[in-house]
């Protein structure tokens, strides 16, 4: 599949993909990084007035280091010869939209939409160690990146844990 643009410095056209299947996941990868932090920053906002500075601080650093994600997985794209994605594009407006309605059953509902979230990007990760990437960016990938997501499935169950008890 090729996609092509014009360069903001140059104006040239580019092929930004050209049956690049390793610029092409790890672009959507991207996008969908983008699309955590968006969900993020919104479920931040959305309760930044009523919940705890524990609660708030967790997401918070599950933002950040998808941010960090956001950042590393730019050096990937460019690395394969493509353009790497700055918006989330579709996916990141329909999962805008169901963050806006998990909000309304409450945090948990929110929280529980993250948490699906968090397993969806492990499971691209997970497929992106098949890709032909370079040994750099698949440690990065299997180092890194699959254990932020780990870590982020275990904080947001800690934090669903914590309800369930304070409601019984």
């Amino acid at each position: 599949m090729d996609y092509q643009t014009i360069t903001p410095t140059t104006g040239i056209l580019e092929t930004a993909f050209k049956d690049n299947q390793e610029g092409e996941f790890a672009n959507k990868i991207l996008r969908g990084e983008l699309s955590a932090v968006e969900s993020y920053n919104h479920v931040i906002k959305k309760y930044a007035e009523d919940e705890s500075i524990s609660v708030l601080n967790v997401l918070r650093r599950i933002r950040d280091e998808h941010e960090y994600a956001c950042v590393k997985l730019r050096q990937v794209v460019k690395s394969e010869g493509a353009i790497p994605s700055e918006e989330s594009g579709p996916w990141g407006g329909f999962v805008a939209a169901l963050i806006r309605t998990a909000s309304l059953t409450g945090e948990n509902g929110a929280i529980r939409l993250l948490r699906t979230g968090e397993e969806h990007g492990l499971n691209l990760y997970e497929e992106a160690l098949d890709l032909k990437l370079s040994q750099e960016e698949l440690n990065l990938i299997r180092e890194v990146l699959i254990a932020k997501q780990e870590s982020h499935i275990l904080a947001l169950d800690r934090l669903l844990e914590r309800d369930r008890k304070v409601s019984h």
